[in-house]
């Protein structure tokens, strides 16, 4: 994932958006296993007001290298601050019908990861993917790591707080012990015996701390804690 060098101003307008954006209606059938989805139209339908209301808007690219098709989702906000990642599939083929699916497939996936929003069943996904003839090859992220880790832990699942926590130090800091001991530190700081107490075991009320702390100061407190990595 890549940012812009500043991000204060849209981490704040991204998080407000993420929590208003519903997750679209599933309105398309895939033929082969009848699991719903929401189709690309679909997901841009429901997401765009919200983001246009928060000074928000989403850009998305491709590039192709015979099969191998890369989509970059870009969000901008008026400030000019951005957030980014990318998506690499492996196309069918290389006709144009099929590297066009692939794109289609990419952007969908793509916005509905920076976005936080459920677009399809995820039961069949799997097959799906190999149906059509499209291998995913995501960046990783630390939502993606919590939850596998949640999983392998049996902890609850992530709820919409924690995502929203976990995206924003996704977009404060690339490296992943950062992210970890920041979190750690605000969770020491705004609970009282947070050292004890694992995060996912928080009240609502305590990740809201957390969440407002690093919205209003999130860059500074990543920086601290940068600094203390670092010794």
């Amino acid at each position: 994932m890549n940012t812009s060098e500043k991000i204060e101003q849209i981490s704040k307008s991204l998080v407000e958006s993420i929590g208003e954006i519903p997750n679209p209606a599933k309105n398309a059938v895939n033929p082969h296993f009848k699991n719903r989805y929401a189709d690309l139209a679909g997901i841009l339908d429901t997401a765009k007001p919200i983001l246009k209301k928060y000074g928000l808007t989403v850009i998305q690219s491709a590039e192709t290298d015979a099969n191998l098709v890369t989509v970059k989702t870009r969000i901008l906000h008026v400030s000019g601050e951005w957030i980014e990642s990318a998506l690499t599939l492996t196309a069918q083929g290389t006709d144009p019908q099929k590297i066009g699916s692939a794109i289609t497939y990419g952007r969908r996936y793509g916005i509905s990861a920076m976005l936080n929003i459920a677009a399809d069943d995820d039961d069949d996904g799997e097959q799906n993917r190999t149906k059509n003839g499209i291998h995913s090859q995501p960046e990783k992220n630390i939502v993606k790591q919590a939850e596998s880790q949640k999983k392998n832990d049996s902890e609850p699942v992530l709820s919409e707080l924690d995502s929203q926590i976990v995206t924003i130090l996704e977009t404060l800091s690339k490296n992943p012990e950062v992210r970890k001991k920041t979190l750690e530190y605000l969770k020491n700081r705004n609970v009282p015996g947070g050292e004890k107490i694992h995060f996912l075991k928080l009240t609502d009320r305590e990740k809201e701390k957390i969440l407002d702390t690093l919205v209003e100061k999130g860059a500074e407190v990543v920086a601290f804690v940068e600094g203390q990595v670092k010794k």
